[in-house]
């Protein structure tokens, strides 16, 4: 039986107008290379069973979805969106951890039993998963016998957590409507980006732009708690170029106490290309990267005639994830599955310099970071 996300695949292969190819389904389900084609697989099962012909993957085109198929399943496909949901436990989770850190109210298990349709048992199931999974943010679910369940702990965390899973999950929201942000939104809130991008004469990856825009709406329509930080991170967030910016274009879209976090966002996020944009000198950044590309040649004994370009790209990437790492922010890599896969020795040689890393710099690093310095 298709779940969830697989009537929602299908909507999108009957109802687009152009063919779409495997790393279309990934980046617009945010799902992983292997899922993509598992989901595929199931639907050719459905649509055998119903008589229909198969989707045809064309190497150069993406997947081919024949007439019959598109006029037989269109409308029944997008009336059924709406009312179905079949989601894996990890699925079921997630969304009620994002429940749980947006509302302002306490959740209790009874709403969560009626929203997801499943037993208490289910939930108390649940519960025991969830705080496992929020204690790796050293956050806790506390709960009251008259109220419910609720997160406690510090804001800047708790976004962290939305940011990880919507990047990792965006395609559940899109199924299970709980009205946490609205697409127009999502769009204004990209369209600001997109001018800071031209006032700082940069590009940041697409990807996660689209994140952050989606967090932001989030943010801005639930009235999440503002972060606090130290004065001495304040004051270096607020002498950047990217605050200056932020002051000039921003406005009123925004509370002012969420200009240090956006900006906060703007310092870590990857830089695609920049334009007469230079990163500040930072000598603490560049003993870093001197310090990976010793221990590589140490470990494997490739060393290179000339690594500025080596050494130039690990400075702009690491001078960005440092403020991820040091505040926790969490931006999916969606090339990890395949780096790790076509580069395993690489992969494993990065994560054990990383190891050591960590000692150096006191901040964990997760595999998004690894297999993009890999």
């Amino acid at each position: 039986m298709l779940d969830y996300k697989d009537n929602y695949l299908l909507n999108l292969l009957i109802s687009s107008d152009n063919n779409l190819n495997i790393s279309d389904i990934q980046k617009l389900l945010g799902i992983s290379q292997r899922s993509a084609y598992y989901s595929i697989s199931k639907i050719n099962d459905f649509l055998e069973m119903q008589g229909l012909p198969k989707l045809v993957n064309k190497r150069q085109t993406g997947l081919f979805v024949e007439t019959v198929i598109k006029d037989t399943l269109a409308d029944t496909i997008s009336s059924t969106l709406g009312e179905l949901y079949i989601c894996t436990s990890q699925e079921r989770i997630v969304l009620e951890i994002l429940i749980l850190l947006v509302r302002k109210d306490f959740i209790s298990i009874s709403y969560l039993e009626e929203l997801f349709d499943v037993s208490r048992n289910t939930i108390v199931n649940d519960i025991k998963e969830i705080r496992k999974m929020l204690s790796v943010y050293n956050l806790a679910l506390e709960y009251d016998n008259f109220s419910g369940y609720q997160v406690e702990g510090l804001s800047i965390r708790k976004r962290s957590v939305i940011l990880n899973l919507i990047s990792n999950y965006e395609y559940l929201d899109k199924m299970k409507s709980l009205d946490m942000y609205t697409d127009d939104m999502v769009e204004q809130t990209l369209e600001i980006l997109k001018i800071l991008e031209k006032e700082l004469n940069i590009k940041y990856v697409n990807t996660t732009l689209n994140y952050l825009s989606i967090l932001i709406s989030i943010i801005k329509l639930n009235s999440l708690e503002p972060i606090t930080l130290g004065e001495e991170d304040k004051k270096v967030i607020e002498d950047s170029c990217e605050y200056e910016a932020v002051e000039k274009i921003v406005g009123t879209y925004l509370d002012e106490s969420e200009y240090i976090y956006l900006t906060l966002h703007l310092l870590g996020l990857r830089i695609q290309f920049a334009e007469e944009y230079e990163l500040e000198e930072d000598d603490y950044v560049t003993e870093i990267v001197q310090f990976l590309i010793s221990e590589f040649s140490k470990t494997t004994l490739i060393y290179f005639e000339d690594e500025s370009d080596l050494f130039n790209h690990l400075y702009t990437h690491m001078k960005q994830a440092m403020f991820r790492l040091k505040y926790g922010i969490i931006y999916q890599n969606e090339l990890k599955e395949q780096i790790l896969q076509t580069y395993p020795q690489i992969s494993q040689v990065t994560r054990t310099i990383c190891q050591k890393l960590e000692k150096k710099i006191g901040y964990p690093i997760g595999d998004d970071d690894i297999t993009f310095i890999a």
